[in-house]
Order: structure tokens, then C-alpha cells, then sequence
């Protein structure tokens, strides 16, 4: 599989555990264990993707993100930060999986899978636009996983 493929497929893995992971949020040991492994399988292909793609440093990796039909390019640097989300990734959704099973814990996989993908799209996309507005949903995820018990 080519590193766009890769990319594509992590930010589809993402994206389906996080919105499964929503649909069972009732269930939190479900809801976790969906995001946990939908979230570890897409870390290994951008753990995977960032290493072809500096492995092969002459070669420009271009293409299109399907899903959101958005261009992307996968050079050097930004194999770098593939590589950099994908190995932070990979242990917090392994951990994702077991912090679920607390009963005080709120349903918050798919928060962590969404603000993953947004990650992902920041760092290949080409277009600013599309940069800016993945920041947001970066900002607007990283908001409500860090605020306090008492505010919600």
C-alpha cells in the first residue's frame, strides 16, 4: 500500500471508531475499546506511512484525502510528524481501551480519535484553509478534554 494509501486509511480508521465509538457511548467499556482499537490500528499506518516515507526521501508522496476530497502531500517533514502522532498515538489508545472502565470516567474516545484524524489532515494537507479549520477541531477537541469536572 502507497503512504497516501496509509494516511487515507488511517483518517478513515479514525473517523469510524469515533463516530461507533459515539454511537455506544452509553456502553463506556464498549465505546473505549472501539476508540482504543480503531485509534491503535490507524497510529501503527501513520507509524508505518512516516517510516516509508522517510525511508524514500527523493520521492514526493502526493495525492488526495478521499474523504474530505482535500490535497495532500507527504514529504519529509511531514513524514516527520506522521511518524511523531502516530508513536504518541499508538500507547494513548491502548490506554484509551482501560480508562473506560472506570465508572467516573466520561465517554471520551471519540473525541481523542477525532482530534487524532485532525491532527493527521493538519499535517498533510496543502491548502491553508483546510490547515486553519483542522487547527479549530484540534482546539475545540483538546477544549473539552481538558476541562475541569466541575465545569462538564
Amino acid at each position: 500500500m502507497s503512504v497516501i494509501g496509509l494516511v487515507n486509511q488511517a483518517v478513515a480508521w479514525y473517523a469510524a471508531s469515533a463516530v461507533l465509538a459515539f454511537l455506544f457511548a452509553m456502553r463506556k467499556p464498549l465505546s473505549g475499546a472501539i476508540a482504543g482499537i480503531g485509534g491503535a490500528v490507524a497510529s501503527a499506518m501513520l507509524v508505518v506511512a512516516g517510516g516509508a516515507a522517510l525511508l524514500m526521501p527523493e520521492r514526493i508522496h502526493g495525492g488526495m484525502l478521499q474523504f474530505l476530497h482535500l490535497t495532500i502531500r507527504v514529504g519529509g517533514v511531514n513524514a516527520l510528524w506522521l511518524l511523531a502522532i502516530g508513536l504518541s498515538a499508538l500507547p494513548v489508545s491502548l490506554f484509551n481501551i482501560s480508562w473506560h472502565r472506570h465508572p467516573q470516567v466520561k465517554a471520551n474516545g471519540p473525541l481523542v480519535n477525532l482530534l487524532l484524524a485532525a491532527a493527521t489532515c493538519a499535517v498533510v494537507v496543502t491548502n491553508i484553509g483546510s490547515l486553519v479549520v483542522m487547527a479549530e477541531i484540534m482546539a475545540l477537541c483538546a477544549a473539552f478534554l481538558t476541562g475541569c469536572a466541575a465545569s462538564g
